[in-house]
């Protein structure tokens, strides 16, 4: 019997130690791992995406590793990630980040966590901004994200882009979209995502 318990806790602690080693964490939340990831990839994701900005990091709760097998499937092979949100009473409750676990883009990770702050603070559904989307989206902008996404998506990848550019202060951005990067600065500043 001593035997078996000493067998069963020495499996379940090598258990635990090795499924400790394989985990990470991204924006501050630890990466549930559903499918198997190279050390490279790993390493990119941890060392070479984007920074996340502390104050965006909060409305991060799950964040997945999927085959990339299962995002070619339901969008294409240059899917490197996506966001599903999840509403109660028109409100965000709860957000999950997927990311493949072989198609790794050093902006991924960052673009899907602005999806997440836009699924609470839902931004893209103000009319104003949609009136602002309509108005400053330039041609080669317009035409990448009608190739990528689906129409009822352009507003939100519109905000999102725009947020990226805002993020990482892109000056050539704020000279084509101006009252769009004074629209969210307004919106970071209000939520506390920058000074």
């Amino acid at each position: 019997m001593r035997r078996f318990l000493f067998l069963f806790f020495l499996i379940l602690i090598l258990t635990y130690h090795f499924s400790q080693e394989e985990s990470f964490f991204l924006a501050g939340v630890k990466v549930t791992l559903n499918a198997s990831i190279q050390e490279e990839i790993k390493n990119k994701y941890i060392h070479q995406s984007i920074p996340v900005p502390i104050m965006l990091q909060k409305y991060v709760t799950q964040i997945h590793l999927i085959d990339q097998k299962v995002l070619n499937e339901n969008y294409s092979i240059h899917t490197s990630g996506y966001t599903e949100s999840y509403y109660q009473d028109g409100i965000c409750v709860s957000s999950i980040i997927y990311l493949s676990n072989e198609n790794f883009h050093q902006e991924t990770l960052l673009h899907e966590v602005l999806h997440v702050y836009d699924s609470y603070q839902q931004i893209s559904k103000e009319k104003a901004f949609a009136q602002l989307a309509e108005k400053e989206m330039d041609l080669s902008l317009h035409e990448r994200i009608v190739k990528h996404y689906e129409k009822e998506s352009y507003i939100s990848e519109y905000f999102v882009e725009s947020a990226f550019s805002v993020l990482l202060d892109s000056k050539e951005y704020q000279k084509n979209h101006p009252l769009t990067v004074k629209y969210i600065i307004k919106r970071f500043k209000e939520d506390q995502i920058i000074a």
